[in-house]
């Protein structure tokens, strides 16, 4: 009797382990699934965030390549031109100087100055694109010179 009552025992316990291994299981496999996504959601707003960063760092290159040209109209060393400024590897900008004129080409062609406006007569234009990992962001500054005095005054600084 007693090893009946013993061998029924060791079987409800060992029926009891049985039911313990899905269940752990079970738990594993949930907290990985969570694992699995916070991680992933991490991944995207990391990615977001560079993103936003680049594009930044790329208005901020074409800032750049605006203040190098003004700095040449000041110096009186540059008249018409496209130029590429190099801030290291990674940081380019490419500039064109219209003086008398207006870029009619996109932001990011080289050249393409108009030179048939008479408004545009005593005025720079200067476009200037600023590259980062391949995002582009074009700024563009207009500039009026005074003919008598060489004043140089900022007419419209903007983001194209």
């Amino acid at each position: 009797m007693q090893d009946k009552k013993a061998i029924q025992q060791k079987a409800q316990r060992y029926m009891q382990g049985i039911v313990a291994l899905p269940l752990m299981l079970l738990i594993s496999a949930v907290v990985l699934e969570i694992t699995a996504a916070t991680t992933l959601v991490a991944f995207y707003v990391l990615q977001g965030n560079a993103g936003a960063r680049t594009v930044a760092e790329a208005l901020t290159t074409a800032r750049s390549g605006i203040d190098d040209a003004s700095l040449q109209i000041v110096r009186g060393t540059i008249t018409s031109a496209s130029y590429v400024l190099t801030i290291d590897t990674q940081h380019k900008a490419t500039i064109t100087v219209c003086k008398d004129g207006r870029k009619t080409t996109s932001c990011t062609s080289l050249g393409g100055c108009d030179y048939s406006n008479p408004s545009d007569v005593g005025k720079v234009e200067v476009t200037s694109v600023g590259t980062v990992k391949n995002k582009n962001s074009c700024v563009r500054a207009i500039y009026a010179i005074d003919g008598d005095t060489s004043e140089i005054k900022l007419e419209s600084l903007k983001e194209i």
